[in-house]
């Protein structure tokens, strides 16, 4: 057989230059489709999360508000409680500050000596009676981390019912009762000077509960006897930043909110996210 009888194995034809080019466009083609209906599905998805949040909201912010203050005026000596539209006067000298948990708007800043009585109308003045459920709710940047004495960020004044910073440093939430007894949890972990935090007190006193929340996690709780009556405040006002110089804030304070009910976790969680979602907290 003839060496030239042998058949070349080397002939075989590739792709040309434009062929590839060809393959090449219908890849980018398919992958752009591609990505634009994942986006497409991602921005659907965002905005069904968004309304869903939102409604949530409505329905947390629309429940029986008391006292609704957020400190936006930025100047003055007045604040606007938003669920009545009435006007409470700042006493001692709060000043307006930019150093917010939102990064815009203003704050409150308190040190040591002021106080703001909100005197809510209707039933937002009798929230605390017995039969009854409340949440105090607040934010609260401290300036020390163990304050010479107690501080009351909001409360009812008398026998002090409401949401604090102790001596030894922690976040907590007071009850007074008609027989002049008290039940006190707090936080387990110290504050940091400087630095914002959600704090939220829930009483319910047909499931005889009070339970403290920080960023939106219930961190305490604690049950009490049917016996118990909730201490009856009647026209007391609500408190910010102290009751007295003796047990006055050192920090600011934002976003004060007192619903005329029990908020369960997920709508405590919610007050919390409005503000987290939306900037990044120090």
């Amino acid at each position: 057989m003839s060496f030239h009888s042998f058949p070349r194995l080397n002939n075989k034809k590739g792709f040309t230059l434009i062929e590839l080019l060809v393959v090449i466009s219908i890849i980018s083609l398919l992958s752009s489709i591609v990505f634009t209906s994942l986006s497409s599905a991602r921005v659907r998805a965002a905005k069904v999360a968004g309304m869903e949040f939102a409604s949530r909201m409505d329905r947390t912010i629309g429940l029986n508000t008391a006292v609704d203050i957020d400190f936006d005026e930025g100047t003055g000596t007045k604040v606007v409680n938003k669920s009545d539209g009435n006007q409470a006067t700042a006493v001692g000298g709060p000043t307006w500050s930019t150093d917010t948990p939102t990064g815009i708007g203003y704050s409150m800043a308190f040190s040591g000596t002021q106080n703001i009585n909100v005197y809510a109308t209707g039933d937002g003045m009798n929230a605390t009676n017995d039969g009854r459920a409340f949440t105090y709710a607040a934010w609260y940047e401290p300036r020390v981390v163990n304050p010479a004495t107690g501080i009351y960020i909001l409360n009812r004044s008398g026998y002090h019912s409401g949401i604090t910073h102790s001596a030894s440093g922690r976040l907590g939430c007071t009850q007074w009762f008609t027989d002049i007894t008290n039940i006190n949890i707090q936080y387990t972990t110290n504050v940091d000077a400087g630095r914002w935090y959600h704090v939220a007190c829930t009483v319910d006193s047909l499931k005889k509960t009070i339970t403290l929340y920080v960023n939106g996690n219930a961190v305490n709780k604690a049950t009490y006897t049917t016996g118990k009556i909730l201490y009856d405040y009647s026209a007391v006002p609500y408190t910010i930043g102290a009751f007295s110089s003796t047990y006055a804030a050192d920090g600011n304070i934002d976003q004060v909110r007192v619903f005329t009910q029990s908020l369960v976790a997920q709508q405590v969680k919610d007050l919390y996210d409005a503000t987290k979602a939306q900037f990044a907290l120090k």
